[in-house]
């Protein structure tokens, strides 16, 4: 008579694996610089956030794939401290390759422009799920942006939806 609930019991946990799928690092980020776009996929290593989501620190990196971007660019990262509605210390780094050569450029919201809006956050488990946009002016720095040079100044919008760990 009960030879046939164990049978049951799997079979139900089974049909509910689908249901109970875990939420994993990924998604990217798109850059307009001008009238060129670029695709930088997220660095699920280096990426991560941490605290709730009423007072989130995030910070998104990403390396290009492809060997066109990558050709171009090395890196894009950008960091922001999220307080539900408020986004408050937010910066951005891009490094290009110019003639061979990296060339950093930095920007914050104390020193250039950059405005950042989030379109939509959610978090499920340890795994936060946020989308939005950026639009910022970026300059040059031989200390590693605390002094931004924006005497040749790079503007550029960036438009990001990821799925980002805890901080390990």
């Amino acid at each position: 008579m009960f030879k046939s609930r164990p049978l049951v019991i799997i079979a139900t946990l089974v049909s509910m694996l689908p249901a109970m799928a875990i939420a994993q690092e990924g998604g990217a980020v798109t850059i307009t610089i001008g009238d060129n776009t670029y695709d930088f996929p997220l660095s699920e290593s280096q990426s991560d956030w941490s605290g709730p989501i009423s007072f989130a620190n995030i910070y998104i990196d990403t390396r290009p794939m492809d060997e066109g971007t990558r050709e171009l660019f090395n890196h894009f990262s950008l960091g922001f401290d999220y307080f539900g509605e408020q986004i408050d210390y937010a910066e951005a780094t891009l490094i290009r390759v110019i003639d061979g050569e990296l060339v950093y450029y930095y920007a914050n919201a104390e020193d250039t422009d950059i405005v950042l809006t989030i379109e939509e956050e959610s978090v499920d488990g340890e795994f936060l799920t946020i989308a939005g946009n950026a639009e910022m002016t970026m300059g040059t720095s031989e200390n590693f942006g605390r002094d931004i040079d924006l005497s040749d100044p790079l503007s550029l919008s960036a438009s990001f939806a990821v799925i980002l760990g805890p901080v390990d």
